[in-house]
């Protein structure tokens, strides 16, 4: 077989055209099919400067600037972050935030396949809602905000499937990683938070002294209706309801026996 001599910055590189290759060896490589001679990437540096081939004893020159090299490196560097930022782009995604009376401190762009976390924060006068809603992809979660546990665990099942959780401690909503798969499409938080009402002292004096006691006198127009007295009933005899004589009065004392 004819050896192509390859000749690249000072090392010289001998080339089988009938394809024959060291295994594992960085070198050029002819393809006897194709006719066609290939200079692996490798052996072309920012050093590269001269290329020579030589095939059946008529030498070929390749000669490679300094500035054709760098500007072949920029625009592969450029390539790389393109490809970057789109697939850093496609692995984000935005969260839709419907929020009322307050607001949300954090990131409103979630990176799929990471705990995604904000801290909710209410208006002044407001306070967190019961429950907030979390619905990701269609699903809908309800979560607390006392921050326990309200699911009962499934039958047969060992623990309870993922969901949001949040900390009343430090106002922290986070969804976990596990909730933010590949196939992620959208996610959508809503929570309205509720006025604080207060009741002062003066009012709740007037809610109580609003009910009359039981034995209160309660004013109908000008006249006063009295609670009824615990009267005896009267046993007299028809008199002007004067005292009822003593029981003793009334008892009737044992005959006494008259002897002759």
């Amino acid at each position: 077989a004819e050896i192509i001599k390859v000749s690249i910055g000072g090392e010289t590189y001998e080339v089988y055209t009938n394809g024959q290759t060291e295994d594992g060896a960085i070198a050029p490589v002819y393809d006897p099919e194709d006719n066609v001679l290939s200079i692996p990437a490798e052996l072309l540096t920012a050093e590269t400067t001269y290329v020579s081939v030589t095939a059946s004893a008529v030498p070929v020159e390749i000669i490679i600037t300094t500035e054709q090299t760098e500007t072949t490196e920029t625009e592969s560097a450029e390539a790389e972050a393109t490809e970057s930022e789109t697939v850093a782009e496609e692995a984000t995604i935005t969260v839709a935030m419907n929020l009322t009376n307050m607001t949300a401190q954090g990131d409103t762009t979630l990176q799929i396949g990471e705990n995604y976390t904000i801290v909710l924060v209410p208006d002044d006068g407001y306070q967190l809602p019961e429950i907030i809603r979390v619905e990701i992809d269609g699903i809908l979660y309800e979560v607390y905000t006392d921050g326990l546990e309200h699911r009962e665990l499934p039958e047969g099942e060992t623990e309870l499937p993922p969901m949001p959780t949040f900390d009343p401690a430090t106002g922290t909503l986070t969804i976990p990683a596990a909730l933010l798969g590949e196939n992620l499409e959208s996610v959508t938080i809503t929570i309205s938070a509720v006025e604080i009402v207060t009741i002062t002292d003066d009012e709740e004096g007037a809610d109580a002294s609003s009910e009359p006691a039981p034995n209160d006198t309660v004013s109908s127009g000008d006249a006063a209706v009295l609670p009824p007295d615990n009267k005896e009933e009267d046993t007299g005899d028809g008199g002007d309801g004067g005292d009822t004589p003593d029981s003793a009065d009334k008892s009737i004392a044992p005959s006494e026996e008259v002897t002759e």
